[in-house]
């Protein structure tokens, strides 16, 4: 099982870090169905901390950018 830390971005209040993050599907619905202000996510590998997406929450939809 890969575990990732999160880091969301809102529109009107500062980052959260979300640590040990199993299921990142899930914590975008959580997200968009709780956190309505959250614009982005930044995930990382949470054994190696290399960066792996950004994910933009828009108004229920989700689109990703792969990592650099």
């Amino acid at each position: 099982m890969k575990l990732y830390n999160a880091i969301v971005f809102f529109e009107d209040r500062d980052p959260i870090r979300y640590h040990k993050v199993n299921n990142v599907q899930k914590l975008i619905t959580w997200l968009t169905n709780n956190r309505p202000s959250a614009n982005y996510i930044n995930l990382y590998e949470k054994e190696t901390r290399n960066f792996v997406e950004q994910i933009k929450i828009k108004k229920g939809d989700v689109k990703t950018s792969p990592g650099t």
